[in-house]
């Protein structure tokens, strides 16, 4: 299969975040992004220039690349991506001789629309995605690629979700626009088998995204769009249950979902208020106590959510209002956010990864020069900042 290498465009090696000598990022902490208007802790808004500690590389230049990315991170740190390019599937992958792109699947119209990728225990990607109308399904292994669709039915496929059980076996979250419903696929020895989740009250189950709990059972975050909700569905031995966790306006665009170590769902969104372009980005969570709801920022669109190690949210997204790429994270002291890169119009279709050291890794479309691009975080300047201005003589 045609394989194409992609060379970095100014980024730095991959541990340079770890091995930079102490006094050298300290240096580097000091010198200001142009247009910074406060210390990391806060906001961080770098016009024109992605923020202090923050690298970003494109990936793929060619025929419009970058549309719906779903982005991993193998046990090496190396990323993966599944997007669109133009009406094809293709697949990044990132080794220590850098990029490398290849088309999995160009056999039909408009695929690799809604993709969505996972890593098996080998690091081989598994993707689900629509083409033909159809939903489909694409695995790499020692001997290349394969695809096969896994639901026939016409118009479906959209919003799709991809997990991966402990046996490796695909579960996937999709609408179907056949009978406006939110529909599950999953696959054991025997075969795919799917059904209905959701198809009460008009179009449901946009915008879908699906986590397996430890059990692995099944658990989607997703849209109805008739009646502007954000809905909420997992599945247990007694079956499938649903809950309604905002209702407030036109909410849950955009879902993200990520579970925590006690298996509790979290859940990133857009809230368009009354629509146009009036909306906020949102963040729910569940525990003991029932759903909490906080308001983030506003005007945050394609969100993608992360949990760290203490089980704090980490979110990316496009803000429409300024065209940028942005970051926030939550921790003890409360929402932060970072403009990531504003270079143009850039950062929509965002998906977000944290790798072992809890750093962010994002990939992203570039509107504006129709790229795939890569961005992450070697957050040096949250790791020494204090230091230097702890150092530095009061004034």
């Amino acid at each position: 299969m045609a394989t194409h290498t992609v060379k970095r465009h100014g980024a730095q090696p991959r541990a340079w975040g770890k091995v930079l000598p102490l006094a050298a990022a300290l240096m580097l902490c000091l010198i200001p992004a142009t247009g910074q208007t406060s210390w990391p802790g806060g906001p961080i808004e770098s016009p024109g220039q992605q923020a202090i500690g923050w690298r970003t590389e494109i990936v793929d230049s060619d025929e419009a690349a970058g549309g719906s990315t779903s982005l991993a991170l193998d046990t090496s740190g190396y990323a993966h991506i599944s997007y669109q390019s133009s009406r094809f599937l293709r697949y990044a992958h990132q080794d220590a001789l850098g990029w490398h792109v290849e088309t999995v699947d160009h056999g039909g119209s408009w695929c690799g629309t809604y993709t969505s990728l996972a890593l098996d225990a080998g690091g081989f990607p598994h993707v689900s995605y629509a083409c033909s109308e159809t939903l489909r399904y694409a695995y790499l292994d020692v001997t290349g690629w394969h695809t096969e669709t896994v639901d026939t039915e016409k118009e479906t496929g959209r919003y799709n979700s991809i997990a991966l059980d402990a046996s490796g076996y695909p579960h996937i979250s999709y609408y179907a626009s056949t009978d406006t419903s939110l529909r599950y696929a999953c696959q054991d020895a025997t075969g795919w088998h799917i059904e209905t989740v959701d198809n009460e009250g008009g179009r449901v189950g946009w915008y879908t995204s699906l986590a397996l709990d430890a059990s692995g059972y099944p658990h989607i975050s997703y849209y109805w769009e008739t009646e502007s909700k954000l809905l909420y569905a997992y599945q247990d031995a007694a079956g499938w249950h649903i809950e309604t966790v905002d209702s407030q306006g036109l909410t849950g665009q955009h879902t993200s979902l990520a579970l925590d170590g006690s298996g509790y769902p979290h859940i990133s969104y857009f809230d368009n208020l009354m629509g146009g372009d009036q909306g906020n980005l949102q963040y729910a969570y569940k525990d003991a106590a029932g759903w909490h709801i906080e308001f983030v920022c506003g005007r945050g669109r394609f969100t993608s959510l992360a949990l760290d190690a203490s089980e704090n949210p980490h979110i990316s997204f496009f803000s429409y209002l300024e065209d940028d790429l942005k970051y926030a994270f939550r921790d003890a002291a409360g929402w932060h956010i970072e403009t990531v890169t504003s270079a143009g119009e850039v950062g929509t279709a965002t998906s977000l990864v944290l790798d072992d050291g809890g750093y962010p890794h994002i990939s992203y479309y570039d509107e504006t020069n129709a790229d795939l691009e890569y961005a992450y975080c070697t957050d040096l300047q949250r790791v020494f900042l204090p230091l230097v201005v702890k150092a530095l003589p009061p004034q």
